[in-house]
């Protein structure tokens, strides 16, 4: 993995954990590990859509973005299916 996307993923994937595990903490719950792995799952999304949208407005960032392929093809299928869940939740 790229240092690029490596670090700001483990930056944000133990920020999202470490607000998760407080707020269980303080509410007396049990942590779910589903839940945690969604956070990385959204932390790695992310990191993938700053870089889409950097490559988009910065010139030299391009040259990351080509080495990522299969990071923008993770990150699209994650929205694909957020989406396909939010229509489903919303037409239930």
């Amino acid at each position: 993995m790229e240092p690029i996307i490596l670090i700001p993923n483990v930056v944000l994937i133990s920020i999202f954990i470490i607000i998760y595990l407080a707020r269980c903490h303080h509410k007396g719950t049990a942590p779910s590990q589903s839940k945690m792995l969604n956070l990385g799952t959204n932390a790695i999304s992310t990191c993938c859509a700053i870089c889409l949208t950097a490559g988009a407005l910065y010139k030299p960032a391009l040259e990351y973005i080509s080495e990522l392929s299969l990071y923008i093809f993770l990150f699209g299928l994650l929205m694909l299916i957020n989406a396909i869940t939010a229509t489903y939740k919303i037409l239930k």
